[in-house]
């Protein structure tokens, strides 16, 4: 039988179901090239092309050179040759072997996969741009935010400055020009210095601070004080000390009763009838009241049984209950009683002062250089020098701020603050000692210093350090805190 439509090839027959899939075995439409089991290529049969063989007998069988009863003979294609091409038998278009098939329709598939591939990869590219920027920008941030957190951090060689107390200086109080000049602790007239201020300016001196226990030394610095024969204004005059005077302290005293105050000049006390008297500087008086707003003190004299009550300046006059009285002995001289204020009575103990107070004094400003210039700002001078201290090189920095002076010790590492040297009131100790406080605030806080040193009292920690006070018209002229020579 012929089969001239091809309906004897297999996968090629009329209203055949396709092909087998030689790797999965699942069915391939006829129009497929891939299994669309396994995607593996799937070639389609060759076509036999049908040769009219002539002179044979169409009874006689097909040989094994593949004539058929037809005499037919199904040639299938044969490889092409790839330079010189391969002709079909019967002489038309080139034919293609299955191997080119295969590589034309394999090169299709991966165009198209490409293709498909390419576009899922600029998609994922893009995602992985975007996530790459959030995560940069996510640690920029917490880098950024890390910063600031560790800005507010205190670093461990920090140092922190002690707030400053500022504490108003007195405000000087303007003298009349029918006063005489106030009397200094040294006993020389300060014609223009201004006059002490009024009594609210400065506190009582604590009576404790300024007793004594036993028997010390002293020295006078008041010029031409009453000695007299007892703790009491009223007392008569026994003799006279003057400024400079070394003396034995023997007892001290304190009133419990009204107020006494001690003229601190030459003064003219002026009674409501218009009357007045004149007081001598060194003499005591009894306080009936005041001051008043204007400043004036009510008082009487001490021998007045009556009281008559007299007006004057409070300024001119000592703070009220402010000084203990103390029973002296002079060298060569009869023993009586003098009024605190006029005299310095050494602590009986060699040094008192408290190592605690010093340092907090001594590092008011901090303790370093860089401390010093952040509290006083870039000082006006600077001076260096080299020294020895305990065998080993040094240098000694002199720092010069308005009103103050500060000494430095520098060995290689951090500088260290030796001294303070106050000498305005723009600036006051950690403690409330300032320059312009007034000698009974000074003694109250300090207690009774440890010597006289040309005119300065002097507190000891010990026989190097401690701190250095000089006082004019007795208020604070001067302040040296740290070493002291």
């Amino acid at each position: 039988m012929k089969d001239m439509d091809n309906s004897g090839i297999p996968g090629k027959e009329s209203g055949g179901d396709g092909r087998k899939c030689p790797e999965c075995g699942s069915r391939v439409e006829n129009t497929f090239r891939f299994c669309p089991g396994c995607g593996v290529f799937v070639p389609e049969y060759a076509p036999a092309v049908r040769v009219p063989v002539a002179g044979r007998d169409h009874d006689e069988d097909e040989d094994e050179t593949g004539r058929g009863e037809d005499g037919v003979v199904s040639v299938p294609f044969a490889p092409r040759d790839k330079e010189q091409g391969a002709m079909s038998i019967s002489g038309g278009d080139p034919a293609w072997s299955k191997a080119d098939r295969a590589g034309t329709s394999f090169r299709e598939f991966n165009a198209a996969i490409e293709a498909r591939r390419g576009r899922r990869d600029r998609k994922g590219g893009i995602f992985l741009i975007v996530l790459f920027l959030m995560f940069v920008g996510a640690l920029g941030g917490g880098v950024y935010w890390f910063l600031q957190q560790a800005g507010r951090i205190p670093r461990e060689n920090e140092v922190r400055e002690k707030p400053q107390i500022e504490t108003a200086a007195p405000t000087p109080v303007n003298r009349g020009s029918d006063l005489p000049p106030l009397a200094t602790p040294g006993g020389a007239p300060a014609e223009l210095t201004p006059a002490l201020p009024a009594l609210p300016s400065s506190p009582a001196v604590q009576a404790d601070a300024l007793e004594i226990s036993r028997p010390t030394k002293g020295v006078i610095i008041g010029s031409g004080v009453n000695l007299r024969g007892s703790h009491t204004v009223s007392s008569p005059v026994v003799g006279k000390v003057t400024a400079g005077n070394e003396v034995e302290v023997l007892e001290s005293w304190t009133s419990d009763e009204g107020a006494e105050v001690v003229a601190l000049v030459d003064v003219e006390l002026v009674a409501d009838d218009g009357k007045t008297v004149r007081l001598v500087r060194g003499r005591g008086l009894s306080v009936i009241s005041g001051p008043d707003s204007r400043g004036m003190l009510r008082v009487a004299l001490p021998d007045d049984r009556s009281k008559k009550p007299y007006t004057v300046a409070a300024n001119t006059m000592s703070n009220p209950h402010s000084w203990p009285w103390y029973k002296i002995r002079p060298k060569g001289g009869k023993e009586g009683w003098i009024f605190g204020k006029f005299i310095t009575v050494f602590n009986p103990r060699e040094n008192t002062l408290s190592a605690t107070v010093l340092d907090r004094a001594l590092h008011t400003f901090g303790s370093t250089r860089n401390a010093l210039e952040g509290a006083l700002g870039k000082p006006l001078k600077t001076a260096s020098k080299k020294i020895t201290r305990s065998g080993v090189p040094a240098d000694e920095v002199t720092l010069t701020f308005n009103g103050l002076t500060a000494v430095l010790l520098e060995r290689g590492g951090p500088s260290e603050v030796r001294s303070l040297t106050l000498t305005s009131s723009k600036h006051s100790l950690d403690g409330g000692i300032a320059v312009g406080s007034d000698r009974s605030s000074v003694l109250s806080i300090l207690g009774l210093p440890n010597a006289l040193d040309k005119g300065s009292e002097v507190y000891r920690v010990d026989a190097n350090s401690g701190i250095r006070i000089r006082y004019e018209n007795y208020t604070v002229k001067t302040l040296h805190v740290g070493a002291l020579n």
